[in-house]
């Protein structure tokens, strides 16, 4: 079978998936240093699904209110831009994400259950090592295996040789599908960030969040990341066949200043998180 070179990949830009248009608008619009609340309110309500889980995130009993938001406005002016960011972004994801990966060995809707907590992961670990930006530690753990869904594409008829190749030479699932492929998930992903111009900091967690050793731009991010999908790897989210040898690198622990008893308290609180499946919903 012939393989697809990354080359190949980043000319044909019909492979690389596209963010809902309302997704994308709304994002454009909260980065925007003119926009109001109104003005992304308006636009929020022009999307039914989305003002329904805006409602649900406003009203829920992690932001503590006892009277009932039922205004998309009073909602965002609660939540705030950074957290309505994440709610946008998630929801765009949700539906790229819900599909099966063969080539990863993931049933349909497992990639979404690891990436969203991975997310969940970042953001308490950012929260705890004071990050200064959370929600950015969250995005990247949304965002960090977004090349899967390309990768995946062009993985039939040699799933079973980059498996034999991880076992046979002991190495992890994802260097033999570097050595099989020419490339990476990881790589395609930082195209796919590229493409959707997403922050330097963010291309650089896709790319890295295997090897935060060699980050560069932002060390603590990629760290976080990187630990947040190990940590829910740990949990059994997601396994496929790449987790079968993914460890935590030391690297991260040491750029994060952290120990093996934050690590486990991270474990308990994800754990108490992510036990509502109702989160995961679509």
């Amino acid at each position: 079978m012939k393989q697809v070179t990354l080359e190949a990949l980043v000319k044909d830009t019909r492979d690389i998936p596209a963010l809902p248009i309302i997704v994308t608008k709304i994002l454009s619009l909260i980065d925007s240093a003119d926009s109001s609340v109104r003005q992304v309110s308006d636009l929020v309500m022009t999307d039914q699904s989305l003002v329904a889980k805006i409602l649900k995130m406003a009203n829920s009993a992690y932001y503590g209110r006892s009277k009932e938001i039922t205004t998309v406005q009073n909602a965002i002016n609660l939540l705030g831009f950074k957290a309505l960011k994440e709610i946008v972004l998630s929801a765009g994801m949700a539906g790229l994400y819900n599909r099966s990966l063969d080539g990863y060995g993931l049933e349909k809707g497992l990639l979404w259950k690891h990436s969203l907590s991975t997310a969940i992961a970042a953001g308490i670990i950012a929260r705890k090592v004071r990050y200064p930006e959370p929600e950015e530690a969250y995005i990247g753990g949304l965002l960090h295996d977004v090349g899967k869904l390309i990768v995946d594409q062009h993985m039939k008829g040699v799933v079973k040789e980059i498996l034999n190749k991880a076992q046979s030479d002991q190495i992890a699932f994802i260097v033999a599908e570097k050595e099989v492929l020419g490339y990476d998930h990881t790589e395609v992903g930082g195209l796919v960030a590229e493409k959707w111009n997403l922050p330097a900091n963010l291309i650089e967690v896709i790319r890295g969040h295997h090897i935060p050793e060699q980050s560069t731009l932002n060390p603590r991010l990629t760290a976080i990341v990187h630990l947040a999908n190990c940590l829910v790897l740990t949990l059994g989210i997601g396994l496929g066949y790449e987790g079968l040898q993914v460890e935590i690198h030391e690297s991260a622990a040491e750029i994060l200043e952290l120990e093996e008893r934050d690590l486990e308290e991270f474990l308990a609180m994800l754990v108490e998180l992510i036990s509502n499946e109702n989160i995961f919903k679509l």
